[in-house]
């Protein structure tokens, strides 16, 4: 699931639509009950927005990326599981997207590719000798 802890450099923005009231909507209240700490914990400045709602008649997932770009996924009768998967081609979309070099609220943020084996201090802090 290291897929999970990429989802930042590769999707700028997360949507979540379903109904609460229809059963073809049941697993994707069951992925955002489960998923959505895992999520936020691995990626806490992506925005990951959960939209439920009355009038909307099929679940689906949208992914913005760098540019504007979007792409979506319908998730009705499918299990966490297969919403996962789901997620995971949008993430791999995102890999082949163009990318910005950087957005204004990233300053100060160091910009590794490879976020999972991102060491934020050196093991050496001060590497002269006085």
């Amino acid at each position: 699931m290291s897929w999970l802890a990429r989802l930042s450099t590769n999707v700028r923005e997360i949507r979540v639509y379903y109904n609460p009231a229809k059963a073809s909507s049941h697993g994707t209240r069951e992925f955002i009950s489960t998923s959505y700490n895992q999520i936020k914990r691995l990626n806490p400045n992506l925005p990951f927005l959960v939209r439920p709602g009355g009038q909307i008649e099929e679940a689906k997932i949208i992914a913005r990326y760098d540019y504007g770009g979007e792409a979506e996924r319908v998730v009705n009768d499918l299990s966490v599981a297969e919403i996962k998967e789901k997620l995971k081609e949008l993430v791999q979309l995102g890999e082949a997207a163009p990318k910005a070099d950087h957005y204004p609220w990233q300053e100060g943020y160091k910009l590794d590719k490879d976020v999972v084996d991102f060491e934020p201090y050196p093991t050496n802090p001060f590497p002269f000798k006085f």
